[in-house]
């Protein structure tokens, strides 16, 4: 039996996961950077804001008699509707935006108070009053933002959906 001066990194599996989710964190967010600013829509076509309606399905004839699209939107039904913008405006960008956008910002967050975490555990041990001030924040972030999240998307998908169809 050897003994080492050296303290074990108990937080080592943990990081090298962070470490791992950041790395395709930043690379997704890199390629969805580059898709936006050289402005390629779906596979190279015209870019399109389209949503899929939740909660509803539809089974039977391919068009459902109790939902339609409005002028300057396309609709599709297999088992649930999706609703397009044929051509979007702003106002449709802004609300699909609102949709997607705060999902992955609080993904980040998640990663950064993690990698937080971790450090401080690092440093001062890992049962110790800041990691404990530091795991709460982290609890506590965690159910703040998936409760503003799921508002948040709610309200944009719903928003989207009753400009683009009736009924």
């Amino acid at each position: 039996m050897t003994t080492t001066t050296e303290r074990n990194k108990l937080t080592e599996p943990l990081a090298s996961v962070t470490a791992y989710f950041g790395v395709l964190m930043l690379l997704a967010l890199a390629v969805f950077g580059g898709f936006w600013a050289f402005g390629s829509g779906a596979y190279g076509g015209t870019p399109s804001v389209c949503e899929d309606q939740p909660g509803m399905t539809y089974t039977g004839s391919w068009q459902s008699p109790f939902v339609a699209a409005r002028p300057g939107a396309s609709i599709n039904i297999n088992g649930t509707v999706q609703a397009c913008a044929n051509d979007p405006g702003i106002g449709q960008w802004a609300l699909y935006g609102l949709a997607q956008a705060p999902t992955i910002l609080a993904w980040c967050g998640v990663l950064l108070l993690l990698w937080r975490l971790i450090r401080i555990a690092d440093r001062t041990g890992p049962f110790t009053p800041a990691v404990a001030t530091a795991m709460r924040r982290l609890g506590w972030f965690i159910l703040t933002a998936s409760l503003t999240v799921a508002l948040l998307r709610a309200v944009a998908v719903g928003l989207l959906l009753s400009g683009l169809l009736t009924g």
